[in-house]
Parts: C-alpha cells; structure tokens; sequence
C-alpha cells in the first residue's frame, strides 16, 4: 500500500514537473513574437548590445533578426570587416549577419529587403529575411 502511495506521488511530480517545462518554453517562444523585424518595417538603430541564440540576433534586447540574412555580393566582391576577423570566425562560407558582433549601426527602408550594416566606417549590405508569424 505505501509503494503504491509512493508511486503516485511520484508519477504527479513528474507530471507537474513536465508542465513546468512546457510551460517555460511557451514563455520563451511567445517573448520574441512581438519584436520580429518584418519587411514593412523601418529601422535606423544602433545595435550596442547584441545577442545570437537559437539562429537569431536579437539587437537591444528589443529587435530579433533572423540570423541567416547572408551578405549581398556586389560586382564579384566580397568586403567584410576585415581579415583578420573573418579568419578569426573561420569563414569558409557567405557572410552573414550572424557573423557580426556588435556594436553596429542597422539601417532597414521600410518595404525593402536590403539591410546596411555599417561596422567601423565600413557599409555592409544583406538580404533581409522576414522571420514571419
């Protein structure tokens, strides 16, 4: 009789342990919902403290980019910040905005899909990409 008591208290706790858990990655997911950067939005921000998590940026502790908004190429030629930094990120691949670290200034037309990025005096272009709903 006390096993079976003991079971049950057992199988609750985890139960209510498992809630928890659910119910804390609910809260994680709906806290970015209302700070996606969408294409109809306009943006002229200087990104002091930025984040990556989970192939996001999230600028400010208030704006969330997708992180895989790769780097526009223009006329064959490729400029990121510097040598020394793409080698420290071993970049064997496009550039992308994730690569980035702040601080930085964000510039984003409201309707267009290209960002400017502008690290150092240097002007960095990516293709936006709505993260959607």
């Amino acid at each position: 009789m006390l096993e079976k008591k003991g079971n049950r208290v057992l199988i609750r706790i985890s139960i209510f342990l498992f809630l928890i858990f659910l119910v804390v990655i609910a809260m994680d997911r709906l806290s970015y919902k209302n700070r996606n950067i969408k294409l109809s939005d306009s943006i002229d921000i200087f990104a002091k403290n930025v984040k990556k998590e989970k192939g996001v940026v999230i600028i400010n502790d208030s704006l969330v980019l997708q992180g895989n908004c790769f780097q526009i190429v223009k006329n064959n030629v490729s400029k990121t910040i510097d040598s020394t930094e793409s080698a420290m990120i071993g970049l064997n691949r496009q550039f992308r905005i994730y690569d980035l670290s702040g601080p930085y200034q964000l510039v984003k037309p409201s309707g267009n899909d290209t960002i400017l990025v502008i690290v150092r005096g240097d002007s960095l272009y990516f293709k936006f990409l709505d993260i959607g709903d």
